[in-house]
């Protein structure tokens, strides 16, 4: 061996002989002075340097014992990937799917903007709907026919009085849906009788639902149910009803109508309803005076003003006419007059409808009219039908026409043909008293013609 050799390997075991200096020197201090804040950052380089060649190839080993661990055992990931997909994928299609799709279902309230009662017949009626579904913002599905069922949920077991199907709707966001079914029978007249009967005598009253259908989420589909209770504002017993004219017709028309009026129904409830040709009893407490028709009735939201007529019983209201009076004395001390209408029975195109008769005839409607107002309007129709306007009133259950009584010392100048009174001058109409006479086996009105109160020429109308 030669000596460079020995030379060169007795230096590789000899500590710090690469080491070099231990510092630039510092020319102010000697020759041999070193500055020690420079070997410490050199000293710092040199460990961050050795830590920057040691990471990567701690990562490199790690991925390539991962990559000779999954070479080695990947048949048991692919089997227990395989037996996971197995559990998952069912229970995300019959679990997790149909639970979101029930779930956006569920927290739509599905609200009542508007229905229509329309065509009624005694076993069926159209029904119309207005609805609305709301799902979250981005999310979008179709849904398939749903046949909601209509019920009472005090009821058990369930038993449905109406079914309606909502027709197919793209639902996105909030969806709209109008459903209109021509033919919709009543399947249970019993709770549909009873939910009519809410309806018009609440504030609010409630529809029950239940429903299925399917919902396709892109190509997924899953079965959802509907199960609401739908808060719906009632009609409230007519609250606001008022008769807004009412006139005596005399003479009654061929028919029989001797009173005729307009009356005003609101509807608060969003629902329209077709209640055709209404019959009512008009009474006084429990004495029925006559009766009261309302043709053509369709109830809409809001105020609907209906016309009024039909015939008042003259003779029961002379012969209970204290009784009467005694019922509305303190309607009379205020200058107006109580009527009352109860329900007797509705008809559409000339037949009968159960359903709305069962539920009018437990309503009753009172309002008060004006005394002066009925007068001025009974008058004011006199004066529109033939021309001819009263002179005279008889007295009530007086023996006769008492003409003394009425016209007192005044003299009726001019003269008055029946279907023309226009040239009676300075006519006296006493409007503090209500004058009927009998006359025969009826009883009568009295209109002076023409001449003075010791010579008058006096016709007399009855009635029955």
């Amino acid at each position: 061996m030669a000596v460079g050799d020995v030379h060169s390997l007795s230096r590789k075991y000899v500590l710090g002989v690469n080491r070099g200096e231990l510092g630039p020197k510092d020319k102010s201090k000697g020759k041999n002075a070193f500055d020690p804040s420079l070997v410490v950052d050199a000293d710092a380089q040199h460990v961050e340097h050795v830590e920057e060649i040691e990471q990567p190839g701690r990562l490199a080993r790690a991925q390539q014992k991962a990559k000779r661990h999954f070479r080695r055992f990947w048949c048991c990931y692919l089997l227990g990937g395989v037996i996971f997909l197995a559990i998952f994928l069912p229970i995300l299609f019959l679990v997790i799917i149909p639970a979101i799709a029930q779930k956006l279902v569920n927290d739509s309230d599905l609200p009542l903007y508007s229905a229509g009662i329309l065509d009624p017949k005694p076993d069926r009626f159209t029904f119309t709907m207005d609805t609305a579904i709301d799902i979250p913002a981005g999310i979008s599905a179709n849904m398939d026919t749903m046949n909601l069922r209509l019920f009472d949920r005090e009821v058990t077991p369930m038993v449905p009085y109406l079914s309606l199907d909502l027709p197919k709707s793209k639902l996105k966001g909030h969806t709209e849906i109008y459903a209109s079914q021509p033919n919709t029978i009543v399947e249970n007249e019993h709770g549909w009788v009873r939910l009519l009967s809410n309806a018009l005598n609440s504030k609010l009253f409630i529809i029950s639902v239940k429903g299925s259908t399917t919902a396709h989420l892109g190509a997924l589909k899953a079965d959802v149910k509907v199960d609401h209770d739908i808060e719906v504002t009632g009609l409230d017993q007519f609250r606001g009803f008022t008769i807004n004219s009412a006139r005596l017709v005399l003479p009654a028309e061929a028919d029989g109508t001797n009173f005729r009026g307009e009356a005003v129904l609101p509807n608060h409830s969003p629902v329209t309803l077709a209640l055709g040709n209404i019959t009512l009893n008009l009474q006084s407490e429990d004495l029925i005076l006559g009766e009261a028709h309302m043709p053509d009735v369709l109830l809409k939201p809001g105020n609907n003003t209906v016309g009024l007529y039909g015939r008042l019983d003259i003779r029961t209201v002379i012969r209970n006419i204290w009784d009467i009076l005694a019922a509305q004395r303190d309607a009379i001390l205020k200058g107006v007059i109580e009527l009352s209408v109860v329900g007797n029975r509705t008809t559409y195109a000339g037949r009968n409808i159960p359903y709305f008769e069962s539920v009018l005839k437990n309503l009753t409607l009172t309002t008060r009219v004006p005394i002066m107002k009925v007068l001025l309007d009974t008058l004011g129709g006199l004066a529109k039908g033939n021309g001819s306007v009263w002179k005279n009133l008889t007295d009530l259950g007086g023996n006769g026409v008492n003409l003394t009584s009425v016209l007192q010392d005044h003299d009726v100048t001019g003269s008055c043909e029946p279907r023309n009174c226009g040239e009676v001058k300075n006519p006296r109409i006493q409007f503090d008293k209500w004058l009927v006479s009998p006359f025969g086996t009826e009883f009568a009105w009295a209109r002076v013609r023409s001449g003075t109160l010791s010579n008058a020429t006096v016709d007399v109308i009855t009635f029955g």
